[in-house]
């Protein structure tokens, strides 16, 4: 299984999801045992332009780190919507 994280608001349409995707030119897939790397890692995605990627479900912690993902997503990248 596999966990795409897009780091817009999540109740827009898939086409809107699909125009920047194709905007973006790229879907970094990825994935770290270590939660503070995978945060790590989001966070430069950010800062790189990086708006969409995906979290995959290999290991152990993938469903505890992703969580985690969500969770500063929402609290700490306030301006990770749609209209940036």
């Amino acid at each position: 299984m596999q966990i795409i994280i897009h780091l817009y608001n999540i109740k827009k349409n898939k086409d809107e999801l699909v125009r920047r995707l194709a905007q973006q030119g790229l879907l970094p897939l990825y994935y770290n045992a270590d939660k503070n790397t995978s945060i790590d890692l989001m966070r430069t995605l950010y800062k790189g332009g990086i708006r969409i990627f995906e979290y995959t479900n290999r290991g152990e912690n993938a469903l505890e780190n992703f969580k985690e993902l969500i969770k500063i997503r929402n609290a700490g990248f306030v301006s990770w919507h749609w209209n940036n």
